[in-house]
This record gives C-alpha cells, structure tokens and sequence, in this order.
C-alpha cells in the first residue's frame, strides 16, 4: 500500500500582477471575480480598501504594496481573487487580491517547481519558483494575512 503519491499533479492558480505572477494552491481561491469600486478605502501601503463581495465587505490587497514596499501609481481595479482566510476566520474570513489580468490554471507536479530564492528578505513572500519557464512569487499566506490583521486592528488585537 502506498503512503503518498510523490509525483502527484497539484492544481494552481498563477495570477498576474504588475511586474510578476503569484502561484497560489487552487484550493486557496474561493472566486474570481470582477472588482467594482471600493466601499471604503485605506490609507495603507498595501491595502487598497474594503470590497462588498457577497453581503460582506473585505480587505482589497494591492500584493505589489507588500513586494515593493507601496502601492503602484493608480492601480487599476478590474480583477481580484477573493482569497479563504486560513488563521483566524472569526476577523479574516476571506480576503481580496487585485490582479492586473484573468489567472489561469496551472497543473504542476513537485518535480516540476525549482526554487530560485527563498525571500526571507521580504516576511510576504515565501519563495521565488521557476515553473516551466516562467518565474513566479509564492505568498506566505501566514505573514500577508498577519499584515492585513495588523493593518486592520492597529491596537493589537489581532494578537
């Protein structure tokens, strides 16, 4: 009987941002959607502000504002991934990331992944891959979804 299957295909989404890709597990996006205006915005190096998604208004993230240390001049709002909250559902159920394109769908096998950099320069980005030819950011999703808390309750109550 096998315990794990090592060469299986996982499904990802690389999802386009100004200046680069992030590669994001599938299971982690819950849509995509089209972005309308925001309901309110903030002032933030990497939020843009709150999004009404589904009766419920959450955290529009510019990643670039996180890789680049500010938000890109006039971002354009057409396409975001509305991502799951993974550590603490109760204030951070879900999430939104702009993209500056439609993502698509990307079967890779382990195999597959060559690690360019693991960015401990930078607590938002976990590695820099190369996938078939193509040079992609993954997220840290622990340390990006701790920066939206962290933006969101200033008093630290998101401890």
């Amino acid at each position: 009987m096998m315990n794990a299957l090592p060469d299986a295909s996982l499904a990802n989404l690389i999802m386009p941002i100004v200046g680069g890709a992030l590669l994001l597990p599938n299971s982690c996006v819950v849509e995509v959607a089209s972005a309308r205006q925001l309901s309110s915005a903030l002032s933030s190096d990497f939020l843009l502000g709150m999004l009404r998604w589904r009766q419920q208004e959450i955290p529009l993230l510019c990643f670039e504002g996180l890789r680049d240390g500010a938000l890109p001049v006039e971002p354009q709002i057409r396409q975001v991934a509305v991502i799951a909250g993974l550590n603490d559902r109760e204030r951070l159920p879900h999430y939104a990331i702009l993209l500056s394109s439609v993502p698509h769908l990307l079967s890779v096998h382990s195999a597959e992944i060559k690690t360019l950099d693991e960015r401990a320069d930078n607590a938002a980005i976990f590695a820099e891959v190369e996938v078939h030819s193509q040079r992609l950011l993954i997220p840290d999703v622990d340390a990006v979804e701790a920066r939206i808390l962290s933006e969101l309750y200033p008093d630290g109550a998101a401890d």
